[in-house]
């Protein structure tokens, strides 16, 4: 996993990084990133749409939960809301309830904060200082963001994580290209591929098919890998056609063990930009299988509900999407897709890639039901 390191020295560098840490830009929101040793070293972050007040209590529970499973010494807390504070606020700041729960639960369990902020129309505020330095009127952030922000935008860029407006333009993002002359294209493209996927079973069977295309896949990765992305729309529909088989598809999930995977999350990209339909539940899952992987609950949300749109009853994208609800941590993925990997090495189910790892799949108990929207980033 690519990791930015950036020293955050105020309030100002955490509130501007947030899109850069979450993937895009939060809207009513609650971040909380889990802070390890005395360097406050930056493990997983979480975000979470704001809860209806009835529901804080449990949000602030279950995430001071999922912090203690992190193993976390301390956490930074961000709200972000354009809602004015009620009546109950007693400095009007909104949401303190939910903040108060949730440090109270942090503190009975012995996990202390750096910051607690709201962030709200270009300024932050402190629920946890009342001094001079903090003003009831709020900071300003500085146009364009700070220089420590800017700095952790340039090195998240040069590692593929540019962040997006918004939550919508995310979902945008890995939708399929439907303009008339694309899909006229795609449509040509995917008759052709159809015949290649039919002449394969012919020739050779299911073994055959399952060969070809991981070939395909394999040197397709290996170009993106090597920064000559893109893929030709009728090899990319031959390998939509044949991660149909779940052996395939199985092998195509390990990929992650051997090539980046700013890399596999371009190529799956492309290639669900290319498919609509059932046929999109394959590539959808496993782009967020490596987006979860990598850390970036927010791609791999949106993947795989765009692969449950479009195959209701895909076991896969249903096990992955519910462990990502429960904040499963990354790692617990990665040790899956080597686990996958000795199975299929052990049935037969292909060749050895170059760069195979032993190790023994486990998947860890998972208490928390609240829903991560945003990017986890594993240590």
């Amino acid at each position: 996993m690519e990791q930015t390191v950036v020293r955050m020295n105020c309030p100002a560098d955490l509130v501007s990084a947030l899109p850069h840490l979450i993937g895009f830009t939060p809207e009513e929101s609650l971040v909380v990133g889990c802070l390890h040793g005395p360097r406050k070293r930056l493990g997983v972050v979480m975000r979470f749409d704001l809860p209806d007040p009835e529901d804080e209590e449990q949000l602030a529970l279950e995430t001071v939960e999922r912090v203690a499973e992190e193993e976390a010494d301390a956490v930074f807390v961000v709200c972000v809301t354009g809602a004015p504070g009620g009546e109950a606020d007693r400095d009007g700041l909104p949401r303190r309830h939910l903040v108060d729960h949730l440090l109270a639960e942090a503190a009975f369990l012995g996990i202390g904060w750096a910051e607690v902020l709201l962030a709200r129309g270009g300024r932050w505020w402190s629920y946890d200082c009342e001094g001079p330095c903090c003003p009831p009127e709020g900071t300003p952030l500085p146009a364009g963001g700070t220089p420590a922000a800017l700095h952790y935008a340039s090195e998240s860029a040069l590692n593929g994580r540019a962040p997006l407006p918004d939550r919508a333009a995310l979902v945008a993002s890995i939708e399929p290209d439907l303009r008339p002359h694309r899909a006229a294209g795609l449509m040509l493209a995917s008759v052709a591929a159809g015949r290649a996927v039919d002449e394969a079973l012919r020739a050779g069977g299911p073994e055959r098919l399952r060969r070809e295309t991981l070939e395909l896949l394999r040197e397709a990765a290996s170009r993106y890998a090597s920064g000559r992305p893109g893929v030709d729309d009728v090899v990319a529909g031959r390998i939509v056609g044949g991660l149909a088989d779940l052996t395939t598809r199985d092998h195509a999930m390990t990929l992650v063990l051997d090539v980046p995977a700013a890399a596999l999350i371009a190529l799956w990209t492309d290639l669900a930009r290319t498919t609509v339909g059932p046929d999109a539940a394959p590539v959808c899952t496993l782009l967020g299988a490596v987006a979860y992987v990598r850390g970036d609950g927010a791609l791999a949300n949106v993947a795989f509900e765009r692969a449950l749109a479009n195959d209701p009853d895909y076991s896969l994208a249903r096990l992955l999407s519910s462990a990502l609800q429960d904040q499963v941590p990354p790692r617990r993925l990665r040790e899956v897709c080597v686990g996958t990997r000795a199975d299929l090495l052990r049935s037969g189910g292909g060749p050895a890639p170059r760069r195979a790892k032993g190790g023994a799949a486990r998947r860890s108990r998972s208490r928390g039901r609240a829903r991560a929207g945003g990017r986890t980033r594993g240590r």
